[in-house]
């Protein structure tokens, strides 16, 4: 939870008060991949130092999410869950073989 949350302070974010989950929920990973996606479009922060903070979240995602889709495999007898979390693993993947 306390690297999550030192990304988003890097990234110039926070959680808000109103978010009853942890800091490391799998909405804060995307949201926060998402804000560095787009803050490249802006042009306000170098590239280098977003790719930087996107390389950073993305390993810090990897050290956990196999063993979240397992999970969700597991205990998701509908599959909508365990669907996502498997796409969500291989965009991960695939990232992080193409760095």
């Amino acid at each position: 939870e306390q690297e999550i949350k030192r990304l988003l302070v890097e990234a110039g974010m926070e959680t808000s008060g109103n978010f009853n989950e942890p800091a490391d929920h799998l909405a804060i990973y995307l949201e926060l991949l998402s804000h560095l996606h787009f803050s490249l479009g802006e042009g306000t922060v170098p590239a280098r130092r977003i790719d930087s903070l996107r390389q950073k979240t993305l390993t810090a995602l990897w050290q956990w999410l196999p063993e979240f889709v397992v999970r969700c495999r597991q205990y998701d007898s509908f599959g909508f869950y365990a669907a996502l979390s498997q796409l969500l693993l291989v965009l991960v993947e695939s990232d992080h073989q193409n760095r």
